[in-house]
C-alpha cells in the first residue's frame, strides 16, 4: 500500500488484515509525511489488532530508533536497509526464533531498547531486480517538467553530499553506490518498452 495514493489508509490497512489473517506490518517512515500518517496508523494497529508486529523501518526510525521503540507503538525497527534484514527478522518470528543475530534490527528487551549492529551498506547491483510486477506502475507515471510522461526509478543508494539538512547524509555519511551502468541501461530501456 502507498499512502500517497490509498485513503483512507486505516481502513484499508485493517480490511486488508480482517481478510489475509496478515500477522505483520511493515511501515518505511520518514520525517514528514509519512511520519504523520506512520503514527495514526500504528495506533489503530495496536488498539484493534495488538497481536500483529508492527516494523518501522526508513530515516526516522533509523536515525530515532529509541524514540521509536519507546512509543509502545512498534514492535521492531530495522535500522538502514532492510533487505536483508526484514526477511530475515520474518523468517525468526514465523519460526520463534531468536532475533538477537540480526543485522540492523532494534527491539524492546523488558523496557530497554536492544540495537544489534548494523549490518553493511548494500551495493545496489549485488541486489534482485525489483520486482515491479507486483505493483501498478501505471498510477506512477505523471507529468512533469522534464515530460508527459516520466517516472521515477531510484539506482543508487546514499550519496556523495553530507548536507547538514538530509537524512541521507546521516545514514550514508557521504557513501554513494550506484547499480552497474549496463544494469541500469538494461533496466530504463525496460521499462520505457513495458510502460
Amino acid at each position: 500500500l502507498d499512502g500517497n495514493f490509498d485513503r483512507p489508509l486505516e481502513r484499508i490497512v485493517a480490511e486488508t488484515i480482517r481478510a489475509k489473517s496478515i500477522k505483520y506490518v511493515g511501515i518505511t517512515v520518514m520525517p514528514g509525511p509519512q511520519l504523520l500518517q506512520a503514527v495514526p496508523l500504528s495506533k489503530m494497529l495496536r488498539k484493534e489488532f495488538p497481536e500483529v508486529k508492527i516494523i518501522w523501518g526508513g530515516y526516522f526510525p533509523s536515525q530515532h530508533t529509541n524514540t521509536v521503540l519507546e512509543s509502545g507503538l512498534v514492535d521492531y525497527v530495522i535500522r538502514g536497509q532492510g533487505d536483508v534484514a526484514f526477511p530475515q527478522l520474518i523468517d525468526a518470528l514465523e519460526h520463534n526464533k531468536s532475533v538477537d543475530g540480526i543485522l540492523s534490527v532494534s527491539y524492546l528487551h523488558g523496557d530497554m531498547p536492544v540495537n544489534n549492529p548494523r549490518g553493511p551498506v548494500l551495493d545496489p547491483s549485488t541486489l534482485p531486480p525489483m520486482p515491479f510486477h507486483l505493483v501498478d506502475v501505471q498510477r506512477y507515471i505523471s507529468k512533469s517538467n522534464i515530460g508527459e510522461r516520466t517516472s521515477v526509478y531510484q539506482s543508487s543508494v546514499g550519496c556523495p553530499f553530507v548536507c547538514g539538512f538530509c537524512a541521507v547524509a546521516g545514514e550514508y555519511n557521504g557513501r554513494w553506490l550506484a547499480i552497474d551502468a549496463d544494469a541500469l541501461a538494461d533496466e530504463l530501456i525496460r521499462q520505457n518498452r513495458e510502460w
